[in-house]
């Protein structure tokens, strides 16, 4: 399977914002990904890993 990845980045409104919750961007990944990190974001962020392995 060959390298693919689409994301796309939202700017919520004052009224999203005031809900408190806002969602900045989604995106997929596939194939082998490289390394990121270490990093600290000064947000929350949520990932789903749909399957995969750790490297050796």
């Amino acid at each position: 399977m060959g390298y693919r990845t689409w994301m796309r980045y939202f700017t919520p409104s004052a009224v999203h914002r005031r809900l408190g919750l806002v969602c900045l961007g989604v995106g997929l990944q596939h194939g082998v990904l490289p390394v990121v990190g270490p990093r600290v974001l000064d947000h929350y962020v949520a990932v789903v890993v749909s399957k995969g392995r750790p490297r050796p």
